[in-house]
């Protein structure tokens, strides 16, 4: 049986503040991608975010706010959160098919300001590759190996991808028989 999200047990302001802070990713290259917008949007479905929570994360994704978001990142809890929020940020960054060179700064910021190694944030970004080549042949880009992978130190990857990445596809799935 596949694992539940790590933020399903936060309360619905939390999720909300959680998705906030993974949407400030979609911004950090300049452009707020219609592919990284609808990854997004997904995520708020995933965790069952109501209409209007899923207004604030998408307005908040096109006009981050770096001290709201430091905020949120700083009140996380738990290691599984953490974790959590750096794979969602990598799979959303990545949704429109590439890694912009500001993307992964912000992603290496994330690891940092979550008390991540840049080898576990490498390995993390590692295995979101793996999950999304199985599922569609792509590849990751380059400037997220390149900001990312600053030492060999092999840890634990992030568990749960898989299982995120089903639930996105079928949400991009129903959405589009509609």
């Amino acid at each position: 049986m596949d694992e539940p999200h790590a933020a399903d047990e936060l309360s619905m302001e939390k999720r909300v503040d959680y998705l906030v802070a993974v949407g400030s990713i979609v911004y950090a290259d300049g452009a707020a991608s219609a592919d990284e917008l609808a990854v997004l949007t997904m995520l708020c479905s995933v965790l069952d975010l109501t209409p209007r929570g899923i207004e604030v994360v998408l307005t908040a994704a096109r006009r981050p706010d770096a001290a709201r978001v430091a905020e949120i990142v700083a009140g996380l809890e738990g290691a599984k959160l953490k974790q959590a929020l750096l794979t969602d940020a990598i799979l959303v960054a990545f949704a429109d098919g590439r890694v912009a060179r500001e993307e992964s700064r912000e992603i290496a910021e994330f690891a940092s300001a979550l008390g991540i190694s840049a080898a576990e944030a490498s390995q993390i970004g590692k295995y979101v590759e793996e999950v999304i080549v199985e599922a569609e042949d792509h590849a990751l880009s380059r400037a997220l190996a390149e900001g990312l992978a600053e030492t060999g130190a092999v840890p634990q990857p992030a568990r749960g991808v898989k299982w995120l990445y089903r639930k996105l596809i079928a949400a991009r799935e129903a959405h589009l028989k509609k």
